[in-house]
């Protein structure tokens, strides 16, 4: 029989549905004496966490959803992990509103904590096909944070999953078995000029509408998180000028560099997820 589910005193309330108080616990200011700026900070990287890991959630269907052919459904969930992508970029505004001084009340406690070190920041990254392993390299162990990132590092990306989008649609995107016999530089090269030339068509043909959303949805998630990088290294700039980040050593181990925090995240500036992307744009006209 139908009918309302009768509440009981052991349902979930607000409180322990969230575990509120739990959460609010989890904001351990390490500062002696205290300062006033430290928790704000906690908070926005908690905060990012958490949206990360939504994020992660999210991709992960976004490509179940294009490897099964279903290319509106992966671009209404891609759709909203760009929504969350503003939200944390808005986000590094209100760590702007942070005076430098103020920072430096509780920098050093940080010790080398360092926003290097988000292995889900890196995860999204791998998910979204930008695979460098010498941030696997640098966990230098195994632990779970190495055993997710590698995880990450040998599974597919999204980028794996559009070009199973593309050649359901008949594109012609493999290597011949000659080619796969070339060298590995060689064989990228060739790969990349299939997907722009089968991009071009996408785009210019007037007849993959749906492809076409899907794909500049992508270049939108791309977008944010250069721009999401650019704020970062200005936000630093701001706070610290260009003394070493607290992550140095950590920066050192991944780019052989002994670079200053801006000098590091202004080399990340021309990262890109999906290359392809944005070189078919070169190739289109007015037709």
């Amino acid at each position: 029989m139908g009918g309302s589910k009768t509440l009981e005193a052991s349902d979930p309330t607000y409180q322990t549905y969230l575990q509120v108080h739990r959460l609010l616990k989890l904001q351990k200011t390490l500062s002696e004496p205290k300062q006033h700026d430290e928790l704000i900070f906690i908070v926005i990287h908690q905060a990012s966490e958490l949206w990360f890991k939504v994020i992660l959630h999210e991709m992960e269907q976004v490509y179940e959803a294009m490897v099964s052919g279903e290319v509106m459904e992966a671009t209404r969930l891609l759709n909203r992990v760009l929504e969350i992508e503003t939200l944390l970029i808005q986000q590094t505004r209100i760590t702007e509103r942070m005076l430098p001084t103020d920072f430096m009340k509780f920098r050093d406690f940080l010790g080398r904590a360092s926003g290097l070190q988000s292995v889900q920041f890196r995860e999204i990254e791998f998910l979204s096909g930008l695979k460098d392993e010498r941030f696997l390299l640098a966990l230098n162990r195994p632990s779970e944070d190495y055993e997710r990132l590698k995880g990450r590092f040998n599974g597919p990306s999204l980028w794996d999953g559009f070009r199973s989008v593309l050649a359901h649609e008949g594109f012609d995107i493999e290597l011949s078995p000659d080619e796969e016999e070339l060298s590995e530089d060689e064989r990228t090269n060739r790969k990349r000029d299939r997907e722009v030339r089968a991009l071009t068509e996408v785009y210019s043909s007037g007849m993959h509408f749906g492809l076409v959303q899907l794909a500049e949805s992508l270049v939108t998630h791309d977008e944010n998180f250069a721009l999401w990088r650019y704020l970062h290294m200005a936000m630093v700039e701001r706070m610290i000028g260009h003394k070493p980040g607290t992550g140095q050593g950590d920066v050192k181990e991944v780019t052989g560099r002994a670079l200053t925090g801006v000098e590091y995240l202004k080399s990340t500036q021309t990262k890109r997820f999906f290359p392809a992307l944005w070189t078919a744009r070169t190739f289109l006209t007015n037709m």
